[in-house]
């Protein structure tokens, strides 16, 4: 004897209610009025199928069209449209203050925090006022954004380079590759199709004239770049690779709001200083690079020609 879900319910309900000649039972039908789910039933008639002329089924194609929550949402409240219209108090409102949602910061502000639709968030509580905080400058990209937005002001736009050393601070543990303060050399190039290889081969002629050959670069994620490369330097001393540097594309989200052309790309970078240095003289710990700790007599031997001007 066959058992299975739906098996004894199928078989009472066509018992009860058996279908005249060429009529039939629609399987959707029936699943809803015994209660059962309609894939439940469709095992049960291949059950009975199996016994041989127990039962027989033809399979069929029906269109049905249900209502998605979207649709449910329209029909309960209405269209974004109606939904406005109904908003707006019978004298008018100003646009600007028409445009702003309520469901803004519960919302948008979640999906930024905590993440959504592909993002992964701040990781964070974003807060005005810890933002509103004074701070050291952790980069000087700042600089870099300032420089090109006085560039989009300009009647008419002309290929430039910026470059820039400061000095920077990270809250960083220090050890043998990290510093609490130190230099970065920030580099921007603003011209008509620069591409990602305009980007590698600049970095790689830049430490070639430095001395320092061996190179990687490692895809990476910045949020005003894309693509983005860190850059990795082997260091004798210490056998393993270091990254000096970080760099990217411009992201047309951050050019386009300055004013610049929409067929101007704009390759950057930010290289350590110190990190560099300690390749270049064979400096195994970067706390000996500054402070008291330097080796006078390496800076003897490898004196450096500053210029003030």
């Amino acid at each position: 004897m066959v058992t299975g879900p739906g098996i004894p319910l199928l078989l009472q309900r066509l018992e009860r209610e058996p279908p005249g000649p060429g009529g039939g039972l629609c399987s959707l039908e029936a699943a809803a009025a015994l209660g059962l789910d309609h894939q439940t039933l469709v095992g049960a008639v291949k059950s009975l199928q199996a016994l041989g002329e127990v039962i027989e089924a033809e399979a069929r194609a029906a269109t049905r069209w249900e209502l998605s929550a979207e649709g449910a949402e329209v029909l309960r409240d209405g269209s974004p449209e109606v939904r406005l219209f109904r908003s707006l108090p019978a004298d008018g409102l100003p646009q600007s203050d028409a445009m702003v949602s309520r469901r803004g910061p519960q919302g948008w502000g979640g999906v930024h925090s905590q993440g959504g639709y592909g993002s992964q968030g701040y990781k964070y509580e974003w807060k005005v006022e810890e933002a509103r905080k004074n701070l050291l400058r952790t980069h000087t990209t700042s600089a870099s954004a300032r420089a090109l937005y006085h560039l989009a002001c300009q009647d008419k736009f002309t290929p430039v380079k910026y470059f820039s050393i400061d000095r920077v601070f990270r809250n960083e543990s220090l050890d043998a590759t990290h510093l609490a303060e130190f230099h970065q050399v920030e580099g921007v190039v603003a011209d008509r199709g620069l591409t990602l290889g305009h980007l590698m081969g600049t970095l790689r002629q830049f430490f070639t004239k430095l001395g320092i050959t061996k190179l990687r670069f490692k895809p990476a994620y910045n949020p005003y770049t894309e693509p983005s490369m860190e850059v990795f330097s082997y260091h004798e001393g210490l056998k393993k690779w270091v990254e000096v540097g970080n760099s990217g594309v411009f992201r047309p989200e951050m050019l386009l709001p300055m004013g610049l052309p929409e067929n101007v790309s704009v390759i950057a970078w930010g290289l350590s200083l110190e990190r560099p240095t300690m390749i270049k003289y064979g400096i195994n710990n970067i706390r000996e690079l500054v402070g008291h700790r330097v080796n006078l007599q390496m800076v003897y031997d490898s004196p450096l020609c500053r210029l003030d001007v």
